[in-house]
């Protein structure tokens, strides 16, 4: 009868150790941090990213060092980046960490991710420079003033060149000093339908109007075909 009662009772000890174990893994909740932490700086705002590979978690905190960031407001479960702003714009700005909050009443501990520094950001490429087409605008001197008086070429300190896609020609000036009776100069212009006007500058500082514009349409060339390539002959 002993023997019995101490089966029974060696195996309900068992079950019930095996049953605390189970419990135990399963309280324990997730105990991965979050991981894969980046933080890029642009000016006085740093980027932080991270992954959690836990999806039972409560939200998120993001430290500077000893400084919680968020004040203590836990970010919701779904963020994966916050922005800090009014960093300070120069010097290493390391010790940032992200908390992974995890349900009090489960008794799970928060899990902080390793720390890392800011790194800057990587400036943007530079664009790549579309097709410019070099277009020589002449003009020739004009040799009175508004009031029908003379205007010696002596008295002419030169030109400003102003063009643009609408009849406003907005962009400019180009100032071409003096060199006679006639001037030249060469606009880089883009593709489109340009207008281009041109104003008289004396030596005294005074501005003509502007004359009546003139149009130069710009179009990129098509590119030189090229022939295809032979077929390719099998052994008979």
């Amino acid at each position: 009868m002993l023997n019995r009662w101490t089966f029974y009772f060696s195996f309900l000890l068992w079950a019930l150790i095996l049953w605390a174990v189970s419990a135990a893994a399963a309280w324990a909740g997730p105990d991965d941090a979050p991981t894969n932490v980046a933080a890029v700086r642009s000016g006085t705002e740093i980027a932080v990213t991270w992954q959690i590979a836990e999806d039972p978690v409560d939200g998120f905190g993001v430290f500077v060092g000893s400084t919680n960031y968020t004040k203590g407001a836990a970010l919701p479960p779904s963020a994966r980046s916050l922005v800090l702003t009014n960093q300070p714009a120069a010097g290493d700005v390391c010790g940032i960490t992200v908390l992974a909050r995890y349900n009090p009443t489960l008794g799970v501990p928060n899990k902080r991710s390793a720390a890392v520094c800011a790194t800057e950001s990587e400036p943007e490429p530079e664009p790549e420079p579309g097709y410019l087409e070099s277009v020589v605008v002449r003009w020739t001197a004009p040799t009175s003033r508004v009031d029908g008086s003379a205007l010696p070429l002596d008295k002419i300190a030169g030109y400003e060149l102003f063009f643009g896609l609408t009849e406003q020609v907005s962009e400019g000036p180009v100032f071409v000093p003096s060199s006679g009776s006639s001037g030249t100069v060469t606009l880089e212009l883009s593709p489109g339908s340009w207008f281009i006007a041109a104003r008289t500058k004396d030596t005294g500082g005074l501005f003509s109007d502007l004359s009546v514009p003139i149009t130069r349409q710009v179009t990129e060339p098509e590119p030189e075909p090229v022939a295809p390539s032979p077929p390719v002959l099998e052994e008979m």
